[in-house]
């Protein structure tokens, strides 16, 4: 649910206000006075100003231009909403649905970024490793490939970034016995 903040200034007929306006999914939530006065007539006409569609606001604009401004909040994700922001795009895009994220979930993401965060030194880098993770799920053994629940995710995570570095397990194994083969032959040729 995509909730989106406006700071909505009134500077009209001498009056002064500013007022916090919430949208969620583009319907009018909320609004909340945050200073400021106005005059009775002005106060009954401040639900004009708080449109029920958000993109009003925009028709609006050009109509009290100069009066009133609507300002919209712009809030940085934390990491947490970026962990899941970036599972959910790769889920949708793997799977043309979008995930259900669950409340153990949050509790999993938690997890995640304390976890991916230990091989790492800024929250920038255990979000790319987090991205790393999710672009390369193919490189991945096929049973694993099939494991994208967040939980189960949490659950292999050793298994995954293993693979993620080194191979699958059957390349591993290849690689190994190759290793083995060409010690032996070099014990040969010595």
């Amino acid at each position: 649910m995509a909730t989106v903040e406006y700071i909505l200034h009134i500077d009209s007929k001498g009056s002064k206000a500013d007022f916090k306006l919430k949208y969620k999914n583009g319907l009018f939530h909320s609004i909340q006075q945050i200073n400021g006065k106005l005059l009775q007539d002005q106060h009954e006409k401040l639900m004009i100003l708080a449109p029920q569609l958000e993109p009003a606001i925009h028709v609006l604009e050009l109509d009290y231009r100069g009066r009133v401004v609507w300002e919209k909040v712009e809030r940085e994700l934390s990491l947490h909403q970026q962990f899941i922001s970036e599972y959910c795009t790769w889920y949708e895009g793997k799977f043309q649905i979008r995930p259900i994220i669950k409340a153990l979930d949050g509790a999993t993401i938690k997890w995640l970024i304390t976890n991916i965060g230990t091989l790492t030194t800024s929250d920038t880098e255990t979000l790319s490793v987090w991205q790393l993770i999710l672009n390369n799920w193919e490189q991945l053994d096929d049973w694993y490939q099939q494991q994208t629940d967040l939980l189960q995710i949490k659950k292999n995570l050793n298994i995954i970034l293993k693979q993620l570095k080194h191979g699958k397990s059957s390349e591993q194994g290849t690689r190994a016995a190759n290793n083995v083969a060409n010690d032996y032959r070099q014990k040969f040729k010595d």
